[in-house]
């Protein structure tokens, strides 16, 4: 990768192709946000679980929201995701719809239906471009398009963090 910026952090090759064309496209989101006056961190004791069989798309979600203040688990399948949930308690989950050979819809349905997890805020999010107005009818607070901008996770995610800041 050229370096074309001072935000220039990522190593190449450390990830795939698609990691790659979603670097690039985070660079210029990046540059624009950090480029605008009065920039803001926003710090929250909740935890974010992220949970996407994709592993570059996981490692830059992580970077972007760490960098804003959050506090980030990973998990790349549903059982694992599953464990975390019970050990992290995460207050908003940002899933795909479809991890591998599973489906986050029905991941998200248990824990809508729950008691003991119906309270965890759920974005789901897919690179399939399809009607997402039933996503809500199980239970997701909210929804983003993959490839998303840089700014739309950050609004998103902020969204539904807040009353959950300290």
């Amino acid at each position: 990768m050229k370096q074309h910026s001072k935000f220039n952090f990522f190593d190449e090759r450390l990830f795939s192709s698609s990691g790659k064309r979603a670097i690039h496209l985070i660079y210029g989101s990046l540059e624009r946000f950090l480029g605008r006056e009065g920039k803001t961190t926003i710090v929250s004791d909740g935890k974010i679980l992220l949970l996407d069989d994709n592993k570059d798309l996981l490692l830059i979600v992580q970077i972007i929201l760490k960098g804003q203040g959050y506090d980030t688990v990973q998990a790349g399948c549903i059982e694992e995701a599953v464990q975390k949930i019970r050990i992290h308690r995460p207050s908003l989950i940002l899933m795909d719809v479809f991890i591998k050979d599973e489906d986050g819809r029905e991941l998200c349905s248990r824990l809508k239906k729950s008691n003991e997890t119906n309270w965890i805020k759920i974005i789901l999010m897919s690179g399939i471009e399809s009607d997402n107005s039933s996503l809500y009818t199980i239970g997701a607070d909210d929804f983003m398009q993959k490839p998303f901008d840089y700014d739309d996770l950050l609004q998103k995610v902020h969204r539904q963090m807040i009353g959950v800041e300290a």
